[in-house]
């Protein structure tokens, strides 16, 4: 897919600069007839001025650089293309950490990471569904440090949760009751890759991101 793509995109350049290059060989092809035919044609008592067509050819010559300088780019926006492309196609069916609580309870687990900070005296952790109802709450330790925790699905009322978006929210609170804020991840299997847009994105469980919200990615354990 990712070949095809990028075949498409260096087709489409190289069609535009064949155009503009093959243009450019017609018209200095007849300015050289026209002035080939005027030289030879001009009165030995009054030569032309070669002012004029000095000029022309300069100017011929720089539309010459610049249809060249519009290759290269072209042929280098390709290249660059192919590369991201196959880059960001490469993380399919890789499993990775996104910033962020949201994450697809798929096959009845979910998990998240966080990490605790120092000041801490008290802490919980709390599972919303996709409107915003809470389903599930643990108590959590409150040792500083990177945390992992998942998820099997099962709500506060021994019940099990449908598949679907969920958020985990950290509630710690220091020894005055003051909120101190966990930012939390979420562990995502990336099922498919966007090019379409300006800038490349994935499915992620069923979170769109881009690559900018992915923390890190691995092979997936299963």
């Amino acid at each position: 897919m990712t070949d095809a793509i990028s075949a498409l995109t260096s087709t489409a350049a190289t069609s535009r600069s064949q155009e503009s290059a093959d243009k450019f060989d017609q018209e200095y092809t007849d300015f050289l007839s026209l002035l080939t035919t005027q030289l030879q044609n001009q009165d030995p008592t009054s030569p032309m001025d070669s002012t004029e067509f000095t000029n022309q050819i300069v100017q011929f010559t720089s539309v010459e650089q610049q249809i060249q300088t519009n290759q290269n780019l072209e042929n280098l926006t390709s290249l660059m293309t192919s590369s991201v492309n196959a880059d960001v196609t490469s993380y399919l069916g890789r499993d990775v950490v996104i910033d962020g609580g949201f994450g697809q309870l798929e096959n009845g687990t979910l998990d998240w990471t966080y990490q605790m900070q120092p000041n801490v005296t008290a802490a919980g952790l709390a599972v919303f569904d996709q409107v915003g109802n809470q389903v599930a709450s643990y108590d959590a330790d409150t040792l500083v440090g990177q945390k992992s925790f998942t998820w099997d699905g099962m709500t506060t009322e021994g019940e099990t949760a449908p598949e679907g978006i969920y958020e985990l929210r950290v509630l710690a609170f220091d020894s005055e009751g003051n909120d101190i804020n966990i930012p939390t991840q979420v562990k995502q299997r990336i099922s498919e890759v966007s090019l379409t847009g300006y800038e490349p994105t994935f499915l992620a469980g069923g979170l769109q991101v881009t690559k900018s919200d992915i923390l890190s990615v691995m092979l997936p354990e299963n």
